[in-house]
């Protein structure tokens, strides 16, 4: 219930900020995790390659929302279509970061015995 709530308080924050400005704010928080999880990867500091990931993870999901937050200004109500072509989008984003993530480990771990 609580992390609903908070959910919903970040949500009604981020739709008062400008689209720009939340859409630069994302961008600059992916470039950060996205090298805070290389550096994170290369310690093998696997505790902190999980919350990278789960960061961004989280993210990758504002980005989803930034992106039907513009359409609905821009176009109205996004169709079914559209909605179904970039939540597909998404899983598949985050099953390659997943993956990756997982295969440059897999690597690192076989080298290091």
């Amino acid at each position: 219930m609580i992390a609903m709530q908070k959910h919903k308080q970040r949500a009604n924050r981020q739709k008062r900020v400008d689209l720009g400005v939340w859409r630069k704010q994302n961008e600059e928080a992916m470039a950060h995790f996205k090298t805070k999880l290389k550096q994170s990867i290369k310690n093998n500091d696997i505790t902190d390659v999980k919350k990278c990931l789960h960061t961004l993870y989280k993210l990758r999901s504002e980005q989803l929302q930034i992106l039907f937050y513009d359409y609905k200004n821009r176009y109205g109500e996004p169709t079914e279509g559209f909605a179904e072509q970039q939540i597909a989008k998404y899983y598949s984003d985050c099953y390659l970061l997943t993956q990756k993530t997982q295969k440059v480990l897999n690597l690192q771990h076989a080298r290091s015995q």
